[in-house]
């Protein structure tokens, strides 16, 4: 049930990217592309390696390596600034705030945008979504090796240099609720995010914050005023939100012409800003049919990685999941996360989906076995 859910998600951003591909603008057909291309080849590798760790029990686990690679990922654009690279596109991002973590500690540095980062909100959720597992694995792990260090040093200092306050905090919650609650952080603090997000988003309050932030007083830094213009578009029935506009949705339904002038320094295609939340997001890429799908997918797939850890104290990847999914939807509240303009995170859902059908087999083995056994006696 949660692959198969897993499985429509991710074929329902396939069918998106394709139509993006498809589109008559040129621009947003070429970035589709770039992007199907990247997910093609990610899922070849992610099923070139599944299919060779099954068959050889020496190399990790799809979900190992993952994180591995994203460590690495984050190491290595670490290494870069340190070493003076640059990413060529910093000033034309806008990349100009000056670090308001880092500040508290009277230290005075503009945001860091990584060499090899598309942008430090996309970079920001991966490095995230890496802390949120290195405190698992951190916690888990009886030895405190050096790869247990990295594992969570990296991260962090990634998120204080690109001063991804709310990366950093939904990692640290992420992790405490599935350290603390093993039994209700899946359900409660998934449930508590989203209901926060529907009685933000749903009400007036919205439209206070909305108002705030045109008078120059921003809470969200300006995402009330994005916010309110995809919830004025999904308020209304609308056919194509059925399944969606799909990829750029946002541009398809008009609705970034209402915010884009937030973003007129950004570069040269502001127009395909995202709205900044997935739920939103998701429902303009792939509709009511896509944001079912995920959410269903969300709550099975806590659960089912809840129970896998009961089952097995001592392995550290089943709450290690469980804590990157917890916070990949709460980031989602403020971010773009669970979607195709993430193709490392879709390499984490597949990881995962492997992880969880891994288990599955393992599970009916010794079934098999233990009948096997009753019934020799």
């Amino acid at each position: 049930m949660v692959v198969t859910l897993g499985i429509v998600y991710l074929l329902l951003l396939a069918i998106a990217l394709v139509r993006g591909y498809l589109s008559q603008d040129s621009v947003i057909a070429a970035i589709s592309y770039r992007s199907l291309l990247f997910s093609v080849m990610i899922g070849l590798a992610a099923g070139s390696w599944h299919i060779i760790s099954t068959r050889s029990t020496q190399l990790p686990d799809l979900f190992t390596a993952t994180i591995g690679a994203l460590v690495a990922y984050c190491a290595i654009n670490l290494l870069l600034f340190m070493l003076g690279f640059a990413n060529a596109t910093q000033d034309a991002r806008g990349v100009q705030e000056q670090s308001v973590i880092l500040s508290y500690f009277g230290i005075s540095i503009n945001r860091v945008l990584f060499p090899m980062a598309w942008g430090v909100n996309n970079y920001s959720v991966i490095a995230g979504a890496v802390l949120s597992a290195g405190l698992i694995y951190f916690n888990k792990v009886r030895r405190r090796n050096w790869r247990a260090w990295v594992f969570i040093l990296v991260p962090i200092i990634c998120c204080l240099l690109s001063d991804s306050r709310a990366a950093l905090g939904f990692a640290i919650t992420a992790a405490a609720g599935v350290l603390l609650t093993p039994r209700l952080s899946t359900f409660g603090l998934l449930a508590l995010w989203m209901l926060s997000a529907s009685l933000l988003l749903m009400t007036d309050s919205l439209e206070s914050l909305t108002v705030a932030a045109r008078d120059g007083q921003s809470t969200f830094t300006n995402r009330e005023i994005i916010w309110a213009a995809g919830i004025a578009e999904i308020s209304r029935f609308n056919s194509e939100l059925i399944f969606g506009y799909g990829q750029f949705g946002q541009f398809f339904s008009g609705i970034s012409r209402l915010y884009e002038m937030l973003f007129k320094d950004f570069g040269e295609h502001p127009e395909l800003i995202s709205v900044h939340n997935t739920y939103l997001q998701t429902v303009l890429d792939v509709g009511y049919v896509g944001l079912a799908s995920l959410v269903l997918f969300l709550f099975t797939t806590v659960r089912s990685l809840g129970v896998m850890s009961r089952a097995a104290i001592d392995d550290w990847r089943p709450p290690a999941a469980q804590a990157m999914l917890l916070f990949l939807a709460a980031n989602g509240l403020t971010e773009v996360t669970l979607s195709i303009y993430q193709p490392w995170i879709l390499l984490i859902l597949l990881s995962i989906m492997s992880l969880l059908r891994r288990s599955g087999r393992e599970r009916a083995q010794v079934q098999v076995v233990a009948r096997h056994l009753t019934s020799s006696h």
